[in-house]
This record gives C-alpha cells, sequence and structure tokens, in this order.
C-alpha cells in the first residue's frame, strides 16, 4: 500500500472511531442552559378580528350609511310628459348636471316634487331604478326609441337604446299601458333618459326608486360601470 492510500485509510478509521463512541445522552442540542417550557409563562397573542368587540357591520360600514333603505312612501317618481308644440320634440329626463332646457312647448311634470328638483338631488344623492310603467295617450308613442344617455363635464358620451315596444304584451288588455319590472337604471347628475315626444300626446312615467346613495359617504362608494350599480 502506497503513502497516499495509508492516509487515507487512517481518516476513514479516525472517523469510525468517533461514530462508535456517539451517546445520546451527550448529545449537545446547543439549547443548554435555557428554561424548560413553562405554560404557565407562554404569552398568548391577540389578533385583531379575535375580540369579542370586532362588529362586523361596522367594518362594511358604507353598506349601512351609503346605501340606505328606501322609506316606502318615498320610492315612486311618476313623470308627466306632454307636447303641444304641433310637432315631434325631444323631452329631457333627469339630466342634472347638463340642465338642459325642453324644447318649446314640450313639459316635463314631477307629480311628487318637480323636475328641477329630482335633477338637483340626482346630483348629491344618486339613486337607482327598477321598474317602470309607462301610461301614452297614443299607442304609436311606443315606437319612439329612448336613449339612455351618460354624460361627463369633459364632453364624455355613454348611450343606449330601450324599446318601450317590446315591453308589450298580448295579455296586455290596455294597449296604452306598459308595465317593465326588469328596467333598470342608475340616475346620477351625468344621466338622463331622451326620446321624441309626439305631437299632442301624453305620457306618464311611473319609476320605483330601489335605492338611494349618501354622497357623504363617498369614499366608501362608487359607481361600478362593470355590473352597472353603485357598491
Amino acid at each position: 500500500m502506497n503513502k497516499y492510500n495509508e492516509e487515507i485509510r487512517r481518516y476513514e478509521q479516525e472517523a469510525e472511531d468517533r461514530y462508535d463512541d456517539y451517546d445520546d445522552d451527550n448529545f449537545d442540542t446547543g439549547l443548554e442552559g435555557q428554561d424548560a417550557y413553562d405554560e404557565d409563562s407562554y404569552e398568548e397573542v391577540e389578533y385583531i378580528g379575535e375580540d369579542d368587540s370586532y362588529d362586523d357591520d361596522s367594518y362594511d360600514s358604507y353598506a349601512a350609511n351609503s346605501i340606505g333603505k328606501i322609506n316606502p312612501n318615498d320610492r315612486t317618481l311618476t313623470i308627466t310628459i306632454n307636447n303641444t308644440s304641433g310637432a315631434d320634440a325631444e323631452a329631457i329626463v333627469f339630466g342634472g348636471n347638463e340642465n338642459a332646457a325642453q324644447p318649446a312647448g314640450v313639459t316635463v311634470v314631477v307629480q311628487e316634487s318637480s323636475h328641477n328638483e329630482v335633477r338637483e338631488e340626482s346630483k348629491s344623492n344618486p339613486f337607482k331604478i327598477q321598474g317602470m310603467k309607462m301610461s301614452v295617450s297614443d299607442a304609436l308613442q311606443f315606437d319612439n326609441v329612448w336613449t339612455i344617455l351618460r354624460r361627463s363635464g369633459a364632453g364624455a358620451r355613454n348611450s343606449h337604446p330601450y324599446q318601450p315596444r317590446n315591453a308589450t304584451s298580448p295579455q296586455n288588455t290596455d294597449p296604452k299601458l306598459i308595465d317593465d319590472a326588469s328596467f333598470e337604471m342608475d340616475v346620477t347628475g351625468q344621466d338622463s333618459i331622451r326620446f321624441f315626444q309626439k305631437a299632442g300626446v301624453k305620457t306618464t312615467l311611473t319609476f320605483t326608486i330601489k335605492a338611494r346613495v349618501d354622497m357623504g359617504n363617498v369614499s366608501s362608494c362608487h359607481y361600478c360601470k362593470d355590473c352597472n350599480c353603485f357598491v
């Protein structure tokens, strides 16, 4: 055996001797000198949210404060539109920010208050409509398509049509009345309904208000364009 192999063999023998001398009782854990675990000395950590005083309702404060319940006696808007001009003309319902004047001969009257008051309220307290009834003195008025418009102060315009005629039904015994429970619209100062009112025709719109928003808590509430609602 050469000198190199003899040295390797010597290292292997020393390693085997150390392993044979291993004693569990003398094993150095590195924790010597530490006090034994004392259950009484254990300090419990209290996490946020585990306290009994946690109020789930207060966490989501905007749900209660921004979007409140509607008084059953304060959830209806009855709007009457007349056109005495002698020609079809565009009526404008809502549109508080723009506050556009009606064409000559066209009047928009809110029975519960005034159109101007509703326009002002929509700017400070937007509301959501769920359900609409429309009665007319001439059934041909149903053929005039609505434009539901959202118009920003910077000039952006977003609109979509609504066709009253689609809400008519053969089962309806009154051909001059439609009742569309699925009609929905969020009314802010930017929103308006526009349609041509036939000459000499009277239209009455009855909207049901589903929710109102308190803009005093606006930091917690915003309009979601994806789901078309206030969240």
